[in-house]
């Protein structure tokens, strides 16, 4: 317990101590809270865990010399920069490899070779939730700073060619991309090193306008294997037409077995159509049709199923079967797709021998579809 001293007498008596008088600004009101929201701990967390990191490991020379040469030599400056976690991780952690360095004897070697001295965090800490680059802090004459610096980041730098991607993918199948529980996108990332972003917005906007821009973040490299990964995990129909008939026919059973081990041995799904007979259509014929569905990156087996399927339920006499497919167009993007005069489509229609529609942009229903009729 403080002893608390009144007099002039006990006041050089050492064994006595002062009662702490509370700080003004930090000094709390009787029965406020002093625990930190739960807002605010996570972040104090994360710091103290940063802080712990980037404590001194290493440092040439003692404090006090540092401080007085610093103070005698007007030459004597000190820097601090970023250097790449990863590289640090595996410098100070991975095993040792025949002559391979480690992080302790690379940091030395810098301090002797530049007559400099260097303070780096020897308690990164594997797998650690913070992912921030930590810090480097190399202090001596301004020319041995800068020569250590050149040498340090000539093996730690970090990366400096990360970018960020924005591509459409219709907000209709952004739940398809993404996959059960995120597995699709997670995998992507993981593989990549990117982060891949797909708008909040759509999730709590019932009734506005929803947003098709994912946004992908990461090494050049990496964005661009992520782009064309969305890509193939986007969904791929194609649809042909059944016979028609004067009278409603049953639909085939997409769980047959022959229909069955297309699915199976293909990795698509099969499904069955009717469609309403034409109101003005005289006699009236009734129409079906059946869909084959894969995803863009699997399109040689989606293109195989609907051949074995138009074969088995149109015949073999039946040549130059006729299928369609349908994707996402954003009206943004009709302009860019037709090109000068519909160019580029007339382009694509004449190269894959197919017909392109377009919707009508001045209907007030017009979905952002656009067909392909054609042979598959």
């Amino acid at each position: 317990m403080a002893t608390i001293t009144t007099t002039e007498e006990s006041s050089s008596v050492p064994a006595t101590i002062a009662p702490q008088q509370p700080d003004p600004e930090t000094s709390v009101e009787p029965g406020s809270a002093v625990k930190p929201e739960p807002s605010e701990a996570q972040p104090d967390r994360e710091q103290k865990e940063d802080e712990e990191e980037e404590e001194v490991g290493g440092s040439s020379a003692p404090g006090q010399q540092n401080a007085r040469e610093q103070s005698l030599d007007p030459e004597w400056v000190e820097e601090r920069f970023r250097i790449d976690r990863k590289k640090l991780e595996n410098m100070l952690y991975a095993p040792k490899h025949g002559d391979g360095e480690t992080g302790e004897g690379f940091f030395e070697r810098v301090m002797r070779e530049t007559d400099t001295q260097v303070k780096w965090p020897s308690k990164l800490k594997m797998g650690a939730k913070s992912k921030k680059d930590p810090h480097v802090k190399v202090e001596g004459k301004r020319a041995n700073v800068l020569e250590a610096k050149k040498k340090i980041l000539e093996v730690l730098e970090t990366r400096v060619n990360k970018v960020t991607l924005k591509m459409d993918v219709a907000y209709t199948e952004h739940s398809h991309v993404i996959g059960k529980g995120g597995g699709n996108i997670k995998k992507v990332m993981e593989v990549t090193s990117c982060h891949i972003h797909f708008p909040d917005s759509n999730r709590h906007n019932g009734s506005g306008e929803k947003s098709n821009q994912v946004s992908i973040a990461g090494p050049i490299e990496g964005v661009e294997e992520a782009r064309r990964r969305i890509r193939d995990l986007q969904p791929l129909s194609l649809t042909f037409d059944l016979p028609v008939s004067l009278v409603p026919q049953a639909l085939p059973d997409a769980g047959s077995p022959l229909i069955q081990q297309v699915v199976q041995t293909l990795g698509v799904s099969v499904s069955f159509r009717a469609m309403p007979p034409h109101p003005q259509a005289q006699p009236s014929f009734y129409e079906s049709c059946c869909t084959v569905w894969g995803l863009q990156g699997n399109a040689a087996a989606v293109k195989k199923a609907t051949c074995i399927l138009m074969d088995l339920l149109l015949g073999s006499e039946v040549t130059g079967g006729v299928v369609s497919s349908q994707m996402d167009v954003t009206s943004q993007q009709h302009l860019f797709l037709l090109g000068q005069n519909g160019s580029h489509f007339l382009s694509v229609m004449h190269q894959t021998q197919t017909q392109i529609i377009l919707p009508d942009l001045s209907a007030p229903q017009s979905p952002p579809l656009s067909a392909h009729p054609g042979q598959p």
